[in-house]
This record gives C-alpha cells, structure tokens and sequence, in this order.
C-alpha cells in the first residue's frame, strides 16, 4: 500500500530510539506537525485514538530534565528527515546461527544446579544455535539492568535469553532465609509472562524457564514459548513483559514487580522459513462421552443436579485444531478451548469446551516416526510442545486414545535404585513410557533422564522416591486456611522439591529432586521408586485415526 509522505514521516517518528522516554500521542502531533511544515507539506489530520492503556507508576518518574532534552533532540532529528524523499527502514531481525551465551556452562551436578542450566539440552542447543538472533536490548529499572541477548523464533514457538545485572538485588534475594535451595530463590526474582506477537496476547503460551548464575554472578535466563498460530507479516513486532522483584519487600515475594519491556522486529520471512503445518479445522475423530444425571447425582457427588433431569446425554468431542506446526526449533499444538458457542447440561453441571484434549493424541508421521508431546498448558488455546517430524515426512496421522477410567489393569510398581542407574524401562501403559538415563546422587538432590519410547508415553509418568521414614524433613511455620483451626499458626515438615525441564527437540525429560534437609547419606538408603502402570485404561482408536498433510508455510 502506498503511503502519503505525512504518513512517512509518522512511521519514521515511531522507528526512532525513544524507548527510555516514549512520546505521547501530542508529542508526536506537535513534532509532526512542525516536521511537515518545515518540509512545505500540510499538517497531517489527526485521527481518533483508542485511549491508551494505563503504565506502571513507574513511567511517570522518569526524571523530566532526560525526557526533555530527549524530545528535543528528536523533534531536531525529525525536522532534518524531512528534506529526505526516501527513508531508510530499520533493518529486522534474521534468524541466523550464532553462540548462545546460556549454554556457555554445562548442566548442572546435582550439587549445582545454581552454575548451570538444571536441564539436559543436546538436541535443543544445536538447533537454537542454528536458528537466532542477537539482540543485545537493555532495560534499567531499581538499580538493576535486564537485557535481552538473544531471541530465536519459528512457526512453532520462540526462545528468548537474557541477562540480569544488579549483585545486590541477587545476594538479597539468596540472603532470604528458608529451606528451599538458592536455585529456587531465585525464581522469585523474575517472571517472564506477558508477551504479545503483532498485538496479540494470546499467541505465545510460556513453557518453561530455566536459569543460572554464570561466573560474573549474572542471572542468566532461558524462556521457552510455544507459538498459538503462525506469525503472518512481513515484519513481526514481539513485545516481551518482564517483571523484576526489586522492590523494598521483595523478601516477601509478593512486594514491588517492576516492569522490564522489550520489544523487537523480526523479518517475517525469516521466522516461517522451513516451516510446515497442518490446516486447522474441526475434526471429527469419533470420540463422545456419556452422561446419566442419576449417576453424577448419586454416585459422583453432583447433587446440584435437579430431579427433573432423567435422560441420559451424549455429548461429542471433536477435535478444534488450532496450530499444529513445525520449523528449525521444534513443533507446537494447539487447541480451541473457547466455550461460547457449546451449550449446557444439567442445569449448567455439564458445560464446555467440548474438545478433544491434544494430550490424548498419539501423534506419527508417515514415516512410522512417533511425536512426543512435551511441555503443556492449560490457557485458552491450550498447548503443547512435540518434536518434529522426519524431514521427508509428507503428513501426520492423529490417533485419538481412548479411556476407560475403571480401576481394573492399574498396577503399582516399584522399581530399584539399582535398576535406576543401569537404564530402568518405565512402563507407563502398553503404549509406551520411558527409560531412566544418568541417575545420579550427590549432596542433597537426586537427578535422572526420562527418555520417551512407543507411540504415546501417557502425559504423567508418576515416578517418585521411596523415602517415607528415612530422610530429615524441614520444619516451617504456616497459617490454617478453614476449619476449626482457621488463623492459627502450627509446624509445617516439608520433604523436598520436585522439578523437571524438558528438551523439546528430542522429548528427554531431565528430573531433580532436591531434600531440604536430609544428608547424602539419607538419600543413599532411599531403596526404590515407585509408579503406576495403567494396562488396561488406555488404547488406540485407530478406527477414527485422521491423517492431515504437512503443507508448507506460506
């Protein structure tokens, strides 16, 4: 579309590096304004504006002489523009290969996990290596400097990294008192969730984070998302929300966030190259459940549900394919979630998303090559992260797996520490499971690889140490919610913390079990783990099985 030269002249305006003071909208009318009559062209008309939407405090103090004196220099840099007939577009961000400094370190010991990264990543970092772009975008806020070093983004999902400076701000938040270990203190630190792709903020869903503190004592931060629909565009603007806890309270991880905003313009064409994906659509793959209001009433515990409601209902579950894509970094599936146009049950006891859930899709290419699903979210659309297809795979087939949900095949297993160490298989259904890699104890944690194997490996693996009895637990205090005791304050023992990341390339699961307070020693007498195999649950629906074709990204 052909732009008028006033228009130009906005667009140039906005490209300018304002981000420490931004312009209001009548700054930029008054500095428009004289730009356009300086050049001999006629004020441009000042358009409706949707009001803009409230800022943190925290804008509003930025000290006034620096705001000033930067309005200046643009409006300066506007007028002299003007005698230019051709402007010069900002360059957009290419995805590239280059060195990511987060993998720098290896993975952690389980001694520290605060040098490193906690997780495994030797099919990830190759392809994020491959596939990125240096950003190198700084933000100062409380004494402390955020930046963004390095973004990578395909039609599956994006991976940011950045870096935090501000030493007191960290050895504060590790001077907390508490039994959790420094890695986990420093989670309260930050918090990476409000991202927009071109305005939208529903089209990127967090994954996962993983972090460290590297030799110059950096925090050093991987946010992995996954994409809710191809970016379109040929220029794709990410706005990342970031929040420090910096303030006074910060002890109390509940005091003062504050905001850390980046944002970046990638080439378009760049993001979807290689990419591929399946149409999205309704489809139905066979699968409904029943519903008897007798039952829900006098066996489940739903006594809300009237007399009146005698007959049986049937409801239908299609699956509302939102995204399913792959590029260089991995893939990605989503599912509508929406529930405005499903109808109620029973009084509204039964409502919607009538949606097959994506987690109960056993996913393969044409190939024979099965797709793990990995990281999830329950947002709307929910998402999940998969490894890619074969490269010469031409579609997908999705088999939806059906339940039975009765307690007949479920089986309670246990598995040796020994067993652990020399590659355990983990049986998780008749589908698949996976198998332990890398066991390994030392100090206060207990760390292991999940590596998947069969077509659907069942969502919850449910592996847990046998430790009732044999290890120190820590003591807190905490305040009853309810009941008869409601307010008062009792003794609190906490065992430990569980954690996982995943490798989205290659679906390895990297485990971590932190004590807070055993010895080494305690946790070398932990015997076994213990599990839940399900045989009779879970099976393929093959009969209503859809194959889609992989179709280039446009």
């Amino acid at each position: 579309m052909k732009r008028t030269p006033q228009e130009n002249l906005a667009r140039q305006l906005d490209t300018l590096p304002t981000a420490q003071a931004p312009l209001t909208a009548e700054q930029k009318q008054r500095i428009l304004a004289l730009a356009c009559q300086k050049a001999g062209l006629a004020e441009p008309q000042r358009k409706p504006e949707t009001p803009p939407a409230p800022r943190p405090a925290l804008r509003a103090i930025r000290r006034k002489r620096r705001t000033a004196l930067r309005t200046l220099l643009v409006a300066a840099a506007v007028v002299c523009l003007c005698t230019v007939t051709v402007f010069a577009a900002p360059a957009l961000l290419k995805m590239l290969a280059g060195d990511i400094g987060f993998f720098a370190a290896d993975p952690a010991a389980t001694a520290g996990p605060l040098a490193a990264p906690r997780g495994n990543y030797d099919g990830a970092q190759p392809q994020l290596e491959a596939y990125n772009a240096a950003v190198g975008q700084s933000v100062e806020n409380g004494g402390v400097t955020m930046t963004l070093d390095t973004i990578a983004m395909d039609v599956s999902g994006m991976d940011a990294f950045f870096t935090i400076e501000g030493n007191a701000a960290i050895q504060d938040l590790l001077g907390r008192e508490g039994y959790e270990p420094d890695w986990t203190k420093l989670q309260a630190l930050f918090d990476l969730l409000r991202t927009e792709v071109n305005g939208d903020e529903t089209a990127l869903d967090l994954m996962q984070t993983d972090y460290y503190l590297n030799d110059e004592g950096q925090l050093q931060i991987w946010a992995h998302y996954a994409l809710t629909q191809t970016p379109q565009g040929d220029e794709i603007t990410v706005v990342i929300n970031a929040e420090c806890n910096i303030g006074p309270d910060k002890e109390s991880l509940y005091g003062d966030w504050l905001p850390f905003v980046f944002t970046v313009s990638l080439d378009g064409a760049s993001v979807r190259a290689g990419g591929r994906q399946t149409a999205p659509g309704v489809y139905d793959l066979g699968q409904s459940m029943t519903f008897d209001p007798k039952v829900l009433r006098d066996e489940l515990n739903y006594p809300d549900i009237d007399e009146s409601y005698t007959e049986p209902v049937t409801i239908e579950y299609p699956l509302r394919l939102k995204h399913l894509a792959f590029g260089p970094l991995g893939g990605s599936l989503s599912v509508d979630m929406s529930t405005q146009d499903d109808p109620e049950y029973f009084g509204g006891v039964i409502a919607g998303p009538y949606t097959l859930d994506g987690g109960l899709l056993a996913i393969a290419d044409d190939t024979g090559k099965p797709l793990y699903l990995t990281d999830s979210t329950i947002t709307t659309p929910a998402s999940w992260n998969l490894t890619a297809p074969d490269p010469a795979a031409a579609s997908l087939t999705l088999t939806p797996i059906r339940i039975a949900n009765t307690p007949e095949g479920l089986e309670r297993r246990t598995v040796t520490v020994e067993e652990m160490k020399n590659g355990a298989k983990i049986e998780i259904t008749p589908l698949g499971g996976y198998t332990v890699r890398n066991f390994a104890i030392e100090d206060h944690a207990i760390t292991y690889e999940l590596v998947p194997y069969g077509v659907w490996t069942g969502g919850d693996h449910s592996l847990a140490p046998n430790a009732e009895g044999l290890i120190s637990l820590a003591e807190g205090e905490a305040t009853v919610l309810g009941g008869e005791q409601d307010g008062e304050t009792v003794t609190a023992y906490h065992s430990g913390l569980y954690t996982e990341t995943v490798d989205g390339v290659t679906g390895v699961i990297t485990v971590r079990h932190d004590y807070y307070a055993a010895t080494r020693a305690q946790i070398e007498s932990i015997p076994s783990f213990r599990y839940v195999y399900d045989g009779g649950n879970y099976t393929l629906d093959t009969a209503h099985a859809v194959t889609l074709p992989l179709e280039p990204v446009a």
